[in-house]
């Protein structure tokens, strides 16, 4: 006879629940590892596109970043996407995806700008982080109300 502690359980019931849990935890892991290998692909894809575009025009740099502003909202599953050059001074609209032409052309009368808080591009350019603004027509420091609309 034992003196003390519980009698330890069955060798057999121990082994069933860590089976059962390592099976849930690998169907787990096998999902995130097929979702992070399509995105890998996906990302391959549009890098794959990019680079097509890039060799068949290679004295005109419109025609890459316009693949790049529709790769890249594809990618980020974004209804629209816009691609700016910062010259140091001065922020300027090189592409745009997804926009209609009169969204465009309020863009481009905005832009060029200089980095500041007047935008969610110029804030991003100016503290080299992702700017977001939850609503633009509240904004206190928002400069730009033809860009609300677009």
């Amino acid at each position: 006879m034992r003196r003390g502690g519980k009698p330890a359980k069955p060798k057999a019931e121990a082994k069933q629940a860590v089976t059962s849990k390592s099976l849930k935890s690998n169907g787990s892991r096998v999902r995130d590892l097929e979702q992070r290998l399509a995105e890998s692909l996906e990302q391959q894809t549009a890098t794959a596109e990019i680079l097509r575009v890039i060799s068949t025009s290679p004295t005109d740099v419109r025609p890459a970043f316009e693949a790049i502003a529709a790769s890249a909202g594809r990618v980020c599953e974004a209804e629209h996407a816009n691609v700016y050059r910062f010259d140091g001074g001065l922020i300027h609209l090189v592409a745009s995806h997804g926009h209609t032409a009169e969204e465009v052309a309020a863009v481009r009368e905005t832009f060029p700008i200089a980095p500041g808080r007047g935008s969610a591009t110029a804030r991003a350019i100016s503290t080299g982080a992702i700017a977001h603004i939850p609503d633009m027509a509240s904004d206190r420091d928002f400069a730009h109300p033809v860009l609300v609309q677009a």
